[in-house]
């Protein structure tokens, strides 16, 4: 499956903080991402081996040290084809992220949409609309008719 997307990130770095009145009151700034740490999130079921992002932008940083950061990205993920019921199969295809040197203690992944996430019993979230997908566009062979986004908590 290829999967084009804007990431959006947003974090807070503590070294990048700063005071507007000592800099003519300036509260944002714009700078390369390749100038600061970035979390490295990536697609661990890639189909393709391309795990990381590759187009770099630009980051904006606001004086309390809040980044944000939306890089775009093209994903090629693996889904397991079932036709038994073709042309009326459904197919299941999930993307799995994460960071990929931090564990969850130290980089907290949580949905843009969290506050509308329902947990489960482990304590998992579950976010029934976890897309936005307002660019996407249509087919006439299939369709999309789900895109929950779901957070698992893996004990270590």
């Amino acid at each position: 499956m290829i999967t084009k997307v804007w990431l959006i990130h947003i974090w807070r770095d503590i070294n990048l903080k700063w005071d507007p009145s000592e800099y003519s009151n300036l509260t944002k700034i714009s700078i390369p991402s390749t100038s600061i740490w970035v979390p490295d999130i990536i697609l661990f079921n890639s189909a393709d081996g391309k795990y990381e992002i590759s187009l770099m932008t630009r980051a904006e940083v606001d004086n309390n040290g809040i980044v944000r950061w939306e890089p775009p990205a093209i994903y090629k993920s693996y889904c397991t084809i079932d036709v038994e019921f073709f042309p009326f199969d459904q197919q299941l295809c999930s993307m799995k992220f994460g960071s990929w040197t931090y564990d969850g203690l130290q980089v907290n992944l949580v949905h843009i949409f969290q506050e509308n996430a329902k947990r489960s019993k482990k304590n998992d979230t579950e976010i029934p609309a976890g897309i936005d997908l307002s660019d996407f566009h249509q087919n006439h062979e299939w369709d999309i008719l789900s895109v929950p986004a779901r957070r698992r908590i893996i004990p270590k």
